[in-house]
């Protein structure tokens, strides 16, 4: 179905296109799929902690990490204004050594 844009979709269409939406990813082999909404969302300064304490042998290392990543007050003004969002996860198998060294 084709729709117009507009500019606040209401809350049942929203919440009705986030739902197709986690069913779709998961026929199309995700793992696992949910409905996030914006009062689910905590940033917290301890996450960016878990970088440097001990220091990860990626810090630094792209746009991603600290210090590079954006920080926390951006990314609360950025969240913001978001309603709700698909979280996704797909079980892959890998070893790349992802991670802290100990």
């Amino acid at each position: 179905m084709v729709r117009r844009i507009i500019e606040k979709v209401p809350d049942k269409v929203l919440k009705n296109d986030l739902e197709k939406y986690r069913h779709r990813a998961i026929e199309l082999g995700a793992t696992d799929s949910k409905v996030i909404t914006i009062d689910m969302v905590v940033i917290k300064e301890a996450v960016r902690a878990k970088c440097i304490f001990p220091l990860c042998n990626r810090y630094g290392s792209n746009a991603n990490c600290p210090p590079c990543a954006p920080g926390l007050e951006f990314v609360r003004e950025v969240v913001s204004g978001f309603r709700g969002f698909n979280l996704t996860k797909e079980k892959l198998s890998f070893s790349l050594g992802i991670g802290p060294v100990f």
